[in-house]
């Protein structure tokens, strides 16, 4: 006993000076996989994962740069830390997009963060003891290290970074550079623990998921066809990928996303304008023809199949004419979701150089799209009411009070009345929304 009280002391003794970190995330699917990429490693070196500023001895901010709106909250909260932490001996290191395209600006508000760029995150465990201002970048992105799986019902797995457009709207290519893509055994192993331990749900990120492989000459379908081999009932959900990279893979795609049961149907490509003039200016990699051809053979093929896809209204050079052929193909389409986005320039791209279109003009094209776009997500909604549907219950989302959020095959967000969560389960859909289903569970799969 004298000996269990002595171990239980020094356990005592360790949680008072372990190192804590805090973290703080904005922006994509891929940052929050690379925010726990950085708390894996700091993990190993000591430091635990803490909920408050006040506790923490080490503070990152991961962020994001692909909007201003996002740019000046980050800076805001940069200069709020600022003030808070004054007279604290706590290191911060502000990582992420923002850190290698805004380094001045961030500086500028909070001279004593470390930057860290978001090639550069694997470092994280080198850069803690540099001098306060210190700037720490590199050209060429390692992908080595995958995040530790934490537990709860998901893992979000980084599968690469980069991508091979050159899109004028877009500063991603400033703040990412080339494609690396992690290696295929290192990923599936990772998943295989996940599970094992009780994962249910695996995220797929990268800025194209299309492009994965490619620098390593493998594709996303051998990696695919890898996970779908793991044992264990489980569901993955692949981000999102370009139009011009999935026409590459499609045939292989298509096949793995048919014969397996373990991938949600679920496909989020963006088109980001209907017009192919646009698309021209854009420096997009594929015709409105193309596009409209590519979601006609999925969906043909994979009937059940969820699109989703992103738009920018109010891109330089988008006439009303051009508006209007993006509501066309909206509605040709039929869009599962749309992520309408106003054009917001961005520092270093071409767009940002274009004579630019008024807000007020964004604003009207972004409310009209927006009805046009509810309009289709509810038609397609009201053909799954009435009908029996497998779901995974994630516990997600927001809802009426007492409602437990769900996810059908095709990614559909589904509330049910009473369900338990974690399990899989056959629901019927009683009611639709333009973005939600609405059922009740029938019965419990295992």
């Amino acid at each position: 006993m004298k000996w269990f009280g002595v171990r239980y002391k020094i356990f005592e003794f360790l949680l008072l000076v372990m190192p804590k970190v805090y973290v703080e995330t904005y922006g994509c699917w891929l940052n929050r996989a690379e925010s726990e990429v950085m708390i894996t490693i700091l993990s190993r070196l000591g430091y635990e994962v803490c909920s408050s500023v006040d506790e923490a001895d080490l503070i990152i901010v991961n962020t994001c740069a692909v909007r201003s709106e996002t740019e000046n909250r980050i800076l805001k909260r940069l200069s709020e830390l600022r003030r808070v932490l004054e007279g604290r001996s706590c290191r911060v290191i502000v990582c992420g997009c923002l850190a290698r395209v805004r380094p001045a600006s961030i500086l500028e508000v909070f001279p004593d963060a470390i930057l860290l760029d978001p090639n550069s995150i694997e470092r994280i465990g080198e850069v803690l003891n540099l001098e306060p201002g210190s700037l720490v970048f590199s050209d060429v992105p390692t992908r080595d290290v995958l995040p530790e799986f934490r537990g709860g019902l998901r893992y979000v797995v980084p599968i690469a970074t980069g991508c091979r457009g050159n899109c004028t709207f877009c500063i991603d290519k400033v703040a990412r550079r080339a494609v690396r893509s992690y290696d295929k055994s290192l990923i599936v192993e990772g998943v295989r623990r996940a599970v094992e331990r009780g994962a249910r749900e695996i995220f797929l990120t990268a800025q194209d998921a299309a492009v994965y492989g490619i620098d390593r000459g493998y594709t996303l379908v051998e990696l695919l066809e890898a996970i779908d081999r793991i044992e264990g009932k489980f569901f993955v959900r692949v981000g999102m990928m370009e139009p011009s990279e999935v026409m590459r893979i499609l045939d292989g795609l298509l096949d793995v996303f048919k014969r397996s049961e373990k991938l949600y149907r679920f496909f989020h490509i963006p088109l980001q304008s209907g017009d192919d003039r646009v698309l021209k200016l854009m420096n997009r990699r594929y015709s409105v023809a193309e596009y409209i051809e590519l979601v006609r053979r999925i969906r043909r093929e994979l009937p059940d199949a969820s699109i989703v896809t992103d738009i920018i209204v109010g891109f330089p050079g988008e006439d009303e004419e051009a508006f209007e052929n993006t509501c066309k193909v909206v509605k040709e389409l039929e869009f599962d979701k749309v992520h309408v986005a106003r054009y917001t320039p961005r520092p270093f791209t071409l767009g940002s150089t274009m004579e630019q279109i008024p807000e007020p003009v964004k604003k009207c094209r972004s409310r009209v799209l927006t009805i046009v776009a509810n309009e289709v997500a509810l038609k397609r909604n009201m053909r799954l009411v009435g009908s029996r549907v497998e779901v995974l219950v994630t516990g997600e989302g927001q809802s009426e009070r007492g409602f437990i959020g769900s996810r059908t095959r095709s990614y559909k967000l589904t509330f049910l009345k009473e369900a338990r969560v974690g399990e899989f389960a056959e629901v019927y859909i009683e009611r639709a929304t333009p973005i939600y289903l609405y059922g009740n569970v029938i019965r419990y799969v295992h």
